[in-house]
């Protein structure tokens, strides 16, 4: 019973809650709302948003209840996250919006922001993070735009780039040979396969280990500005060169397909002129 009278006021809150209500209004718990949930056991008003104690144990058990004969419905499902968070308490600092843990972590899903420059009163930027939160760190989908401009759109995991995401520069940084890179992460690094589309118009699609090429990787220096075509090079990296097999062909039309050593031809092979 208590199930189906949880389950009516989240749909009641869904009904209530226009796309482009923020903050109070968006959950559907003002101070107005806490009234009409009242008659419930359990209190999700304005008042109990300051409180972060655990949730008693008939409350966990009743939201547990839902969201096993509910899991299809995901709507209800993100709206019943967002009474967690009421029911924990939301938190409204200098750093973060969102639903807190029985600990007072965030958890769930939320915003932070680190308060950096001062730019007019009471005004502040810096990096911002968007996304899912699990015990008080970044953890699962997640966008984060840094003070400089830069952003990452992916995964996330204890705090960290884990897993598939997408980094773009900002416009001071492109200048300092990043670009923007689609591929896999791992320890905040770029790790496994990708692609880097620097700014100068030059690519590298292949393998990555600890924000470096290393593996098998090709490479296209953008010349067509002043030749029409560019230098290719497909073959072995190590630590961020060209290391091992590798052919190249340039621009001019020569060729070289042998051994490399940080970057150099080293060991055997064959020379082409174009």
């Amino acid at each position: 019973m208590q199930e189906i009278r949880l389950v009516k006021l989240i749909y009641r809150t869904i009904e209530e809650t226009s796309p482009t209500d923020t903050g109070e209004a968006a959950s559907g718990f003002s101070s107005s709302s806490s009234s009409s949930a009242s008659s419930s056991p359990f209190s999700f008003s304005s008042s109990s948003s300051s409180s972060s104690s655990a949730l008693p144990p008939e409350l966990e058990g009743l939201f547990r209840n839902v969201e096993d004969k509910f899991s299809h419905d995901a709507i209800l499902l993100s709206h019943l996250e967002k009474i967690k968070g009421y029911a924990h308490g939301i938190r409204r600092n200098d750093d973060f919006v969102g639903s807190l843990n029985a600990m007072g972590k965030p958890d769930g899903i939320g915003i932070e922001t680190k308060k950096q420059i001062w730019i007019e009163a009471e005004t502040w930027v810096g990096d911002m993070y968007a996304g899912e939160w699990l015990n008080g760190k970044k953890h699962g989908k997640g966008t984060m735009k840094y003070i400089n401009g830069e952003t990452y759109v992916g995964d996330w995991i204890d705090d960290q780039q884990e897993g598939q995401g997408v980094f773009t520069p900002g416009e001071e940084t492109a200048y300092w040979g990043k670009g923007i890179y689609d591929g896999e992460w791992k320890g905040g690094k770029k790790h496994g396969k990708g692609t880097m589309k620097y700014a100068n118009g030059d690519t590298y699609v292949g393998d990555w280990v600890n924000d470096l090429q290393e593996g098998h990787g090709v490479f296209s220096r953008n010349q067509e500005r002043e030749w029409g075509v560019k230098d290719i090079y497909d073959g072995e990296w190590k630590g961020g060169e060209k290391h091992g097999k590798g052919t190249m062909k340039y621009a001019n039309g020569d060729t070289y397909v042998g051994d490399w050593i940080d970057d150099q031809w080293e060991g055997h092979g064959v020379f082409t002129p174009g």
